[in-house]
């Protein structure tokens, strides 16, 4: 396997960057498209250009998709125009700027809860203890998710991305728990997100509707608990840059810009497929082959940045993706990330790694960068 899948990718993404920045890559085997060869595209004007690109396409050969039911659901990451426009209308507004602003306060006492939880003193995996409970809980109770169910979807989840997991079991099994929960919702609809849309006018079918609640659920605390534990090592092995935030708390929204950029939350895009011959960077690309986009890579290209800089301004990260494509979590992310670290920051004044940053473990996924652990030393 390529080392630009590994733990350590960053120093093989620069290499590529600037000798041979479309590039052949193989997949890992457990994952789409696994073991079959790839076009890495690593540069940050050749990604954000693709991304946009109406030649590559998202919807996958069958030969790709992974089974849920017989088939892959459709949703907005593997639908194109029309179809993905009227997918996307369904959903418009569920994460709009006056609802994400409304949920400050129950964001800020999710994440206090889960401090209060902590040890004064002593060694604690903030991963599974704060990055992950806090972006789960807030999409859990947004779309009516019970609480006893939460932990099961989450091993789900983590089933699907890895590289090493069954992702045709763990979509199977959440095709028929978000199956279970429409019924439910229909029968009482309550006050969450997925009666809203069940009460919205929409021509969505059943799976379409599993489909959309699937996304909103992985995607609503996936891409958050990344940049919250990403971020948060960030910030461990850049005492200089820690220290500055402590001081300048001011700076907490520029910095989850530049924490997003720095350790993307989401590796690669979706994988993209040519539907005509193009060319990219100067290189050739077939129709049928399949495109990956660094979006870690690009967003450490020079003409972007480089480094760790908590007040660096502006930022043009693709961190969220760009063009039809573009995250529609994004502001809900955000507010989750500023919450967390301004949080973490007041609360727990020291803080430091319990093990050398080098023997952290990183889950196995084209797709998601993120830990697979965090554990740190909190102290009194």
């Amino acid at each position: 396997m390529d080392t630009v899948f590994g733990a350590d990718r960053y120093p093989r993404y620069a290499q590529l960057r600037v000798h041979e920045p479309v590039s052949t890559v193989i997949a890992p085997p457990g994952d789409i498209g696994g073991g079959e060869p790839m076009t890495l595209v690593s540069r940050y004007d050749h990604v954000r250009d693709a991304l946009s690109d109406p030649r590559l396409r998202v919807e996958p050969p069958a030969r790709h998709q992974p089974l849920m039911n017989g088939e892959m659901p459709r949703i907005l990451l593997n639908s194109d125009p029309p179809g993905h426009t009227r997918l996307r209308q369904a959903v418009n507004g569920l994460f709009g700027r006056h609802r994400v602003t409304a949920l400050r306060p129950a964001v800020e006492a999710t994440a206090n809860r889960l401090l209060d939880a902590l040890p004064s003193n002593g060694t604690v995996d903030l991963l599974a203890r704060f990055a992950l409970p806090l972006p789960l809980t807030v999409i859990c109770e947004l779309l009516g998710v019970p609480e006893a169910d939460r932990a099961q979807f989450r091993g789900w989840t983590v089933q699907f991305f890895d590289a090493d997991g069954d992702s045709a079991e763990s979509l199977g099994h959440m095709g028929e728990y978000l199956a279970g929960l429409l019924r439910r919702k229909r029968a009482e609809p309550g006050d969450d997100l997925t009666s809203e849309l069940l009460a919205r006018p929409h021509d969505l079918t059943d799976p379409e509707l599993v489909g959309t609640l699937l996304l909103l659920l992985v995607a609503g605390h996936e891409t958050s608990t990344n940049l919250i534990g990403n971020g948060l090592l960030a910030l461990l092995t850049h005492p200089a840059q820690l220290a500055r935030l402590r001081h300048e708390p001011g700076l907490i929204v520029d910095a989850v810009e530049e924490l997003l950029r720095f350790d993307s939350p989401v590796a690669h895009a979706v994988p993209r497929y040519a539907t005509e011959d193009l060319e990219i960077g100067g290189v050739q690309i077939a129709a049928g082959s399949t495109v990956l986009l660094a979006l870690g890579s690009a967003n450490h290209d020079m003409t972007l940045a480089d480094g760790l800089d908590v007040s660096r301004l502006p930022s043009r990260h693709l961190a969220f993706g760009h063009g039809p494509h573009y995250c529609l979590g994004a502001p809900l992310a955000r507010l989750e990330g500023q919450v967390a670290f301004r949080t973490l920051l007041r609360r727990l004044p020291r803080i430091a790694l319990a093990v050398p940053a080098n023997s952290l473990r990183w889950r196995t996924s084209l797709t998601m960068r993120g830990l697979v652990d965090l554990p740190v030393r909190i102290f009194e």
